[in-house]
């Protein structure tokens, strides 16, 4: 598919160390994919941020007022704070397509374009919406199976049977979830090696290599933990307005008491004289830093698609 495709089987090791072998090989693409995603992501996290503050302290508030109960006034506020998290939502949806084609285009294709191609982004775009939604809908399913069997089952068993049954459809709905998630993961990869959907051949191929794919994926999960807890802790000390927002998202006995504090931490930072550059900047670094791991685990699921057979 491209000269930095060594044309191996897949296996753990190649698969955590492919992110390695393209910045090997390209790393002026790599370091131009990161500066491209650095500025995308992190001015829609300013968005998201912007449009959610304002809307979301003022439900919080109404709801604090109204000691909990949802009147009308209060769900209308709520149906604000809504709007105003999805818009946010779309953007950095929207923000993340197109600096994951570029990326995928990197390590699928051997190619450092990172101007929209439209097809590449597109694909990608559809694919993050199937992926979240696909998971999201398996587990809220999951929930309401389990607690309809797990009722009926604690009707005619009591309640220990009932408790029983629940969990273990809501364990099998997690177990259908990982599979999901395992199977889409080389899709955006393939896809974009492609230059069409492939959604089909990616849960065909992962069929074939599910295990390791798997294991790959467990381990570049446990790895990206790992690194965001440092890199979060290390946030939360730093001064500035992102290192507030950090410490006040944390901050849980407080934010007992005041829900709204994050929000407010959001809008204090933004209302500052150079606040949304220090934002935009704090945002844009951590995206930097967090790009290595992201990598890595790009690099996992494009080794799979590299793996398949990717002619039409």
């Amino acid at each position: 598919m491209n000269d930095i495709d060594d044309g191996a089987r897949f296996a753990l090791g190649r698969a955590l160390g492919f992110w390695w072998r393209v910045l090997k090989a390209r790393p002026a693409g790599f370091l131009a994919a990161s500066l491209y995603q650095a500025v995308l992501t992190s001015a829609a996290t300013l968005a998201f941020l912007a449009l959610s503050a304002g809307p979301s302290i003022a439900y919080t508030e109404a709801l604090m007022a109204a000691g909990g109960e949802m009147s009308p006034a209060v769900f209308a506020l709520m149906m604000d704070q809504q709007r105003a998290l999805w818009t946010g939502f779309a953007l950095t949806l929207i923000a993340f397509a197109l600096s994951e084609a570029a990326w995928l285009r990197l390590f699928a294709k051997g190619q450092a374009r990172l101007l929209p191609t439209g097809g590449d982004e597109l694909r990608v775009f559809a694919l993050l919406l199937i992926g979240f939604g696909g998971a999201l809908a398996i587990i809220i399913v999951g929930l309401l199976v389990a607690g309809v069997l797990g009722g009926l089952a604690g009707a005619v068993g009591g309640a220990a049977i009932g408790g029983l049954v629940g969990a273990l459809v809501f364990i099998a709905a997690l177990v259908l979830c990982v599979w999901f998630a395992v199977c889409i993961s080389p899709a955006a990869a393939l896809s974009v090696a492609r230059g069409r959907f492939a959604i089909g051949a990616a849960f065909s191929g992962s069929g074939k290599i599910f295990w390791p794919l798997l294991g790959a994926l467990f381990v570049a999960l446990l790895i990206y933990i790992a690194v965001a807890i440092v890199l979060t802790a290390v946030s939360a000390a730093l001064p500035g307005p992102t290192g507030e927002i950090i410490r006040a998202s944390f901050d849980l006995p407080a934010a007992m008491n005041d829900p709204s504090l994050q929000y407010r931490a959001i809008a204090a930072a933004i209302a500052e004289p150079g606040g949304v550059l220090a934002l935009w900047a704090g945002y844009a670094v951590l995206t930097l830093l967090y790009a290595p791991v992201m990598a890595l685990w790009r690099g996992v699921g494009t080794r799979a698609a590299l793996d398949f057979d990717a002619e039409p």
